[in-house]
């Protein structure tokens, strides 16, 4: 397999939320790292490495009751990664 053009892409997310006196109040920091490439039958190829909270940052507490499980709030809203850091590798193709 021969390959005619290739790329390479760096791509690096950073959402940060500001209090009211407009200081920071928490940051989270994606980035994803790409590779494009053409082989000689005209097939494209993206292969990419993702890593989410990228510093691992703890997510902020929110009011909440305390008790998720019976449908109220666990202090953790859908605004922060309540995960932590998490990988993503693949390869897309078209043809």
């Amino acid at each position: 397999m021969d390959f005619c053009q290739s790329s390479t892409s760096i791509f690096i997310r950073t959402l940060i939320l500001l209090s009211d006196s407009f200081e920071i109040n928490h940051s989270i920091t994606d980035l994803t790292l790409g590779y494009d490439f053409t082989d000689s039958s005209d097939r494209t190829y993206n292969a990419y490495l993702t890593v989410n909270n990228l510093f691992d940052e703890a997510p902020q507490q929110t009011p909440g009751n305390g008790f998720a499980f019976f449908g109220g709030t666990s202090g953790v809203n859908g605004l922060y990664d309540a995960i932590g850091r998490r990988y993503a590798i693949g390869v897309n193709v078209s043809f």
